[in-house]
């Protein structure tokens, strides 16, 4: 095997594998450093946008050796009420976690992908230390995509330390096919059932309540929180050892030059607030983009850096806000474990009366654009006085927007003339959100000059 790449992937997770997959596929030199570590066996759910976004990317096939059934319906033990979702043709598809994984595996090596096995214990610029059965190896690469999720860097805990407690179970009383989310007074428990009614799941508590405990331990522990639940009658198979499941955060994306961390080494979210599997794979496309910028110039390699970054602090700010949102939501037990001390960091949108003439409040300068290619500067917006910047809002590129809405006007009138550039259903959405992030402002009054008006 030569021992250098044009990329080094470590990790051998969804976001490895996918953008390995992807990379090769572009006649890039890859090698996937795999820790080969245990998988524990759970029930993965993947939402119609990741079903979608695997299908862009050409890897739905990759899904079919995992494939257990659609998901019928959702049950929520969460507000004051239980709530049922009944699924229709945009359903959830349920998966096998370890033959997913193996799927994916499979396909980087089907696209030319080189595997080595091994633990990554150093990590430089250019540079990865493997340390295997066969001893201390390095391989040297121009790019770097760090995907050893949570472990790889240090990061920021942004949310309550919590710890997944992953299981198996017989229950009859779950109806095939069926997800169930279900809040308790100090956990909380995500459980998916097949045909057979095997479920799978796991129960998600604070780290301190699995303290020191051994096996049986945790198994008695895990009984004990089950019969608090909708499935008290179960009868678990198997207990797999503890995970970490807080909302966490690296603090730079790009901790050296030339590497990029990518899906949980990023940004690992709290379950009870996102689809991990969606980020894994949409952090994956997003970085075989970069990773081909910064072989392309100098130039796209700045653009990608810019990108990266804000990209970054979107997400991060996102899964904040979503993490307070699924806490506040909760309302069946007032309990310490859920009073969450995630603080959203979104700003408080700003109050504008009705009929307010608003206008276009930005800079035209060029932004990073990210496409299935590559990353570069294209023409775009910076709203003044922030660093907030944009190429585009929603189907709106800068140029529509720019013409659209720099001449003062109420809402309604500028939802109007941005219907003249793309969808009409869609413009009012893209009208408020450019006022919430300060795009939009009120006109600022014409103030004429007193000697050229007395003249």
């Amino acid at each position: 095997m030569p021992d250098h790449y044009d990329i080094a992937i470590a990790g051998a997770g969804p976001s490895g594998c996918v953008a390995a997959t992807l990379l090769a596929r572009r006649g890039y030199s890859v090698v996937l450093i795999d820790p080969f570590l245990p998988i524990a066996g759970r029930i993965e759910s993947l939402p119609e946008n990741g079903q979608t976004l695997l299908a862009d990317l050409g890897l739905l096939p990759a899904l079919q050796p995992a494939f257990i059934t659609p998901a019928q319906a959702v049950g929520m033990i969460w507000r004051a009420e239980d709530e049922r979702r009944d699924f229709g043709a945009t359903a959830p598809i349920l998966l096998d976690r370890a033959r997913l994984r193996a799927s994916l595996k499979t396909h980087a090596l089907a696209s030319g992908v080189s595997i080595r096995t091994g633990r990554v214990t150093d990590l430089g610029d250019g540079c990865l230390g493997i340390r295997s059965d066969r001893g201390q190896t390095s391989v040297q690469a121009s790019v770097i995509l760090d995907a050893r999720g949570r472990a790889a860097q240090p990061r920021t805990r942004l949310s309550e330390p919590r710890i997944a407690l992953p299981f198996k179970a017989m229950n009859r009383t779950l109806p095939p096919a069926t997800m169930l989310i279900e809040a308790l007074p100090s956990a909380w428990v995500w459980a998916a059932s097949n045909a057979q009614g095997q479920i799978q799941g796991a129960v998600f508590m604070p780290p301190q309540d699995l303290g020191g405990l051994n096996d049986q331990s945790r198994l008695t522990l895990l009984h004990d929180l089950l019969a608090m639940s909708r499935l008290a009658t179960s009868n678990i198979d198997s207990v797999a050892p503890p995970q970490p499941a807080e909302l966490s955060a690296i603090d730079q994306i790009q901790p050296q030059p030339r590497t990029i961390c990518i899906g949980d080494a990023a940004l690992a979210r709290d379950p009870i607030s996102s689809h991990g599997l969606v980020y894994a794979f949409r952090s994956a496309a997003q970085a075989v983009a970069a990773a081909s910028s910064f072989l392309s110039s100098v130039d796209d390699a700045a653009a990608a850096r810019c990108y990266l970054m804000q990209r970054h602090e979107m997400d991060r700010e996102a899964a904040i806000n979503a993490t307070a949102k699924a806490y506040a939501d909760q309302s069946r037990h007032q309990t310490p474990f859920w009073k969450s001390d995630v603080v959203p960091d979104a700003p408080t949108p700003p109050m504008i009366e009705k009929g307010t003439p608003l206008q276009l409040d930005c800079i035209a300068e060029q932004v990073p654009h990210l496409t299935a290619q590559k990353i570069f500067w294209a023409n775009g917006l910076r709203v003044r006085n922030t660093e907030t910047r944009f190429g585009h809002c929603g189907p709106f590129n800068a140029n529509a927007l720019r013409h659209a809405l720099s001449e003062p006007a109420d809402v309604d009138t500028l939802a109007h003339r941005l219907t003249q550039f793309g969808p009409a259903h869609l413009a009012p959405g893209v009208i408020n959100h450019l006022i919430s992030i300060g795009a939009l402002a009120p006109a600022q009054p014409v103030v004429q000059d007193a000697r050229r008006s007395r003249s």
